[in-house]
């Protein structure tokens, strides 16, 4: 087994989580905790497979990936605050999941990562994030109110991580091409492990900056 430096991040960032417990529960925040840990044995069960047996999952994750962006769009969810917000992020999602779905039932790629699809999953992410930050500046929200200053911290998180990564994997034909390299690994391999570091670093300080916020007038 090889674990990656990234995975470490990973694991803090749930240690974190779970020692906020206590603040993050009753909220939408909680969730994070089960996503963690669920990021962390996907990959530590795929890293053993691989690494001990040779046995690729690429289906593992297709799957990952879809409930990664389903789970960051119900955190995108909870931060918006007009119902048609919430239903354009909604239906944006359902269409986009559908969509990768339907391509790789019927063209039976399940067992083959699909980096094109993949990466309209990221542009979706960036969108999101963008219209968050969009949002806060556009009715002057009280950034000190803890529900935003965390939500700051997490779109952050995303907004780098979904950016680098879809400039990564868009390059994937050129890096694979000219064999760019960075510690031995492809740059569309090692570069998204240190974005990691940028959004497993942003969602541990939104955990310990957490408080439950009363609600607000924006909110009634």
């Amino acid at each position: 087994m090889q674990l990656g430096f990234h995975n470490y991040f990973e694991f803090f960032s749930l240690l974190v989580a779970l020692f906020s417990f206590s603040r993050l529960k009753g909220s939408y925040m909680v969730w994070f905790i089960p996503y963690l840990a669920m990021i962390f044995s996907v990959e530590l069960i795929n890293n053993i497979l691989f690494y001990s047996y040779g046995i690729a999952n690429s289906w593992v994750y297709n799957i990952f990936h879809l409930l990664q962006i389903c789970f960051f769009c119900f955190v995108f969810i909870n931060l918006a605050q007009t119902k048609k917000h919430k239903q354009f992020l909604l239906f944006t999602n359902f269409i986009y999941v559908l969509i990768y779905c339907t391509y790789l039932t019927v063209y039976a790629h399940w067992l083959k990562v699909k980096p094109d699809l993949m990466v309209a999953g990221f542009i979706e992410m960036v969108t999101f994030s963008c219209l968050f930050f969009y949002q806060c500046l556009r009715d002057d929200y009280d950034v000190w109110n803890q529900k935003y200053k965390t939500g700051l911290w997490i779109t952050a998180g995303i907004l780098i991580f979904y950016s680098g990564i879809s400039i990564c994997y868009s390059l994937i034909p050129y890096i694979s091409k000219y064999d760019l390299k960075l510690q031995g690994k492809r740059l569309y391999n090692i570069i998204p492990q240190y974005l990691c570091i940028i959004l497993y670093g942003c969602l541990s300080i939104s955990f310990i900056l957490w408080k439950k916020p009363a609600k607000t007038s924006l909110e009634q």
